[in-house]
């Protein structure tokens, strides 16, 4: 598990500047846990 604070936004390698990224997000819903 990450959080955005510490989530780097810039493709490791491989990819051109031009590409187009697919990125996906994943929540949950219910109580917070703490």
């Amino acid at each position: 598990m990450w959080d955005n604070r510490s989530l780097n936004h810039q493709a490791c390698g491989g990819y051109a500047m031009d590409d187009i990224r697919l990125l996906h997000r994943t929540s949950t819903i219910g109580d917070k846990p703490f």
